[in-house]
This record gives structure tokens, sequence and C-alpha cells, in this order.
């Protein structure tokens, strides 16, 4: 595997986890700069689509409606963040 391509899966992984904390945290408003403006956000439950949003004010608000409902959120990808601020971590 080429350090290109380990470079490309970290930072895909750095995203997702991000992503996923941000949701845990109720941050919905921090977690647009990870879309883009134009962007299509679909949720499959089996074969069907139960949820087809585009544009990021409109995911925003969105996002805000389900969380504002729920009392906690937890994502399931196995997210693990560790900052580190030297290399003795």
């Amino acid at each position: 595997m080429s350090l290109q391509t380990i470079q490309a899966k970290m930072d895909l992984k750095e995203l997702v986890d991000a992503n996923a904390t941000q949701t845990d945290e109720k941050r919905i408003s921090d977690q647009m700069p990870l879309f883009t403006p134009d962007e299509k956000f679909k949720i499959y439950m089996g074969e069907q689509l139960v949820s087809d949003v585009t544009r990021t004010a409109q995911l925003e608000k969105d996002f805000n409606g389900h969380v504002g409902i729920v009392k906690s959120c937890f994502s399931l990808n196995g997210q693990h963040v560790v900052k580190c601020r030297d290399w003795s971590c």
C-alpha cells in the first residue's frame, strides 16, 4: 500500500470520526463544514429510501430536528480519536 493510499485512508477515517463525534455531541452546526454546500444525503432502511436531503442548509435543519427529539445520540462506526502533542503518546 502506498503512502498516498495510507494518507487518504487516514483522512477519510478522520472525516468519518469527526462526523460521528459531532453527531453524538449534538454539535450539528459544527458538522456542516464537513459537507459540500451542494451535498446529497440519502438514508435507506433496507431497500426503502426514508430520507433524501439536498444542500447543507436543509441538512442542518433536518439534523437539528432529529437530535432535538432524542435524549442522546451514538454512532456505531467505532470511532476512537486520540490527539497527541508529540510522538510520546
